[in-house]
């Protein structure tokens, strides 16, 4: 299995006096500018050989900040994508980074893609917001956990899966990938290794070893979706995701071989994220 980890997305945020001429500039230079809920925006997108197209950039005003713009973008544009978002970033007063998302890649893994769960601490359970997106084989493609506001959100994916839907070639050497984010926001961009360290150790795999019959049964229909915590008692739910969260008959092999990687990885992309920067 090849395990990769690597800068994703990066966002900068600053000032702007005068949004009108920002957007229009934008405009000319090929983004596409949009109006949603009393919000207008600018997007950049890449245009496949199978006319689906991607998103590459976002240019929106920063809720609750007056006069607040963010620039929302890949680390991996082409010269001319990276031509487009410059030109905007630089128009940014006192731009500065407000979000950094860190991927994982895991190639021809062992592993069926899209088994893993995520658990978190019992103390923020409340706080947790966790959606999952499925095909029309009920087969897991996408599981976010928290919220696209909050400071940290982890996401799972297809991405071999992704690649194809998009219509990008790709090695039929490429069996199975698997991707694993983290997005931070804030103060959180500046403790991103430790933040990372944290998801891997949330994520497992079932393989139900050392459980009751009866425990494997229901763990295994809520891992695969088919039923969740909220219809057990109180009681038998935390017993369940204690479980879960100790790794009893759970295992993090991908995660223990992901945090090596991330170890060897911290000088290359602090050093990516400040050359990113320094492009824009």
């Amino acid at each position: 299995m090849q395990v990769d980890v690597k800068l994703d997305r990066v966002t900068v945020s600053g000032k702007v006096h005068d949004r009108i001429s920002l957007l229009e500039f934008a405009r000319q230079l090929g983004w596409t500018v949009k109006t949603s809920q009393d919000r207008v925006y600018a997007v950049l997108e890449r245009l496949f050989d199978n006319d689906d197209s991607e998103v590459v950039a976002i240019l929106a005003p920063n809720p609750y900040q007056q006069d607040s713009w963010r620039v929302d973008t890949s680390n991996h544009l082409n010269s001319d994508e990276l031509r487009r978002v410059s030109s905007i970033s630089n128009k940014l007063i006192g731009a500065h980074l407000t979000r950094v998302d860190v991927a994982f890649d895991f190639i021809n893994g062992f592993y069926k893609p899209m088994k893993h769960i995520i658990t978190r601490p019992k103390a923020t359970q409340t706080a947790i917001f966790e959606t999952e997106y499925r095909d029309a084989s009920h087969c897991l493609q996408t599981l976010y956990s928290g919220r696209r506001s909050s400071d940290k959100m982890y996401r799972l994916y297809n991405k071999l899966d992704e690649q194809k839907r998009h219509g990008v070639a790709v090695s039929s050497k490429i069996e199975r990938w698997e991707r694993w984010e983290i997005q931070l926001r804030g103060k959180k961009t500046s403790d991103w290794v430790e933040s990372a360290k944290e998801m891997l150790s949330q994520i497992k795999y079932p393989l139900y070893q050392d459980l009751k019959p009866a425990d494997i049964a229901v763990l295994h229909a809520i891992d695969d979706g088919l039923i969740s915590f909220k219809d057990f008692s109180k009681a038998k739910a935390t017993r369940l995701r204690k479980l879960r969260s100790l790794g009893v008959g759970y295992n993090n092999d991908y995660a223990r071989l992901a945090e090596q990687k991330l170890v060897e990885s911290i000088d290359q992309i602090n050093d990516e994220v400040s050359q990113f920067l320094d492009r824009l």
